[in-house]
């Protein structure tokens, strides 16, 4: 874990969570991915789109999330409303070969505000595909 200058990082979560954020099991692509951890990014947006389209079971598949933009096949659905989480760190990691707006906290966080977000606040960062062949080659394209 590096010790540098406090951040302001926030979490994006369909989940109400009362306390502290813990660490989740790792269900990524690549080592940073892998980790054990509460991931997190500098961009509020980014948050906010990660606490309307990431269901609780994390069951809902053809989107990913791209700087601030919401990349989705059509037909989708969204959650009603969603919740991000600000807190302030200087213990993170990051990973800047492959995505550095994010970061990841290995131990539980204790936000200092909660925000309820709803889909209206997203509505203008939603890129829509229409055909798996679309969507699949603009992801190829943008997460190389």
């Amino acid at each position: 874990m590096n010790s540098q200058s406090i951040i302001t990082l926030f979490h994006g979560s369909p989940h109400n969570i009362e306390d502290k954020i813990k660490p989740s099991a790792p269900r990524g692509n690549d080592d940073f991915q892998k980790l054990k951890a509460v991931f997190a990014t500098d961009l509020e947006k980014s948050a906010q789109i990660y606490a309307i389209v990431r269901d609780k079971k994390r069951e809902r598949k053809g989107w990913f999330v791209y700087g601030d933009k919401l990349h989705i096949r059509k037909p989708y659905t969204l959650n009603k409303k969603g919740y991000v989480y600000i807190f302030s760190t200087r213990k993170y990691l990051t990973d800047p070969k492959n995505n550095p707006n994010q970061f990841a906290m290995t131990r539980s966080i204790t936000p200092k505000y909660k925000y309820v977000v709803k889909p209206e606040d997203i509505k203008d960062n939603i890129i829509e595909y229409d055909s798996k062949k679309e969507y699949y080659k603009i992801a190829d394209k943008l997460l190389k």
